[in-house]
């Protein structure tokens, strides 16, 4: 949301990585909790109907490489990256 705080410093850091052409993921489990936000008063100044929402949320599908949620994805994620870091 542009009336965030962390909004210019997101775009920025996105403007950086975009400029880098490095490859940019966003889970599912995000997108699912920003279309929650964005239509739940509570969280959202004007609430978005949920079908807004999920127009808004394609903003990540087409810019983004959504990672897939299975048992699959999470073995090769912790292979390849968790496993790495962990290592003496």
């Amino acid at each position: 949301m542009a009336s965030s705080t962390f909004h210019t410093d997101a775009c920025a850091a996105l403007k950086r990585h975009y400029s880098a052409q490095d490859q940019i993921w966003i889970s599912t489990q995000v997108i699912r909790e920003f279309i929650a936000v964005l239509t739940n008063p509570k969280f959202a100044p004007k609430p978005l109907l949920v079908g807004e929402a999920v127009q808004a949320s394609r903003y990540f599908h087409q810019r983004f490489i959504v990672a897939e949620e299975s048992r699959a994805a999470f073995s090769w994620f912790w292979r390849t990256f968790l496993l790495r870091v962990s290592a003496p």
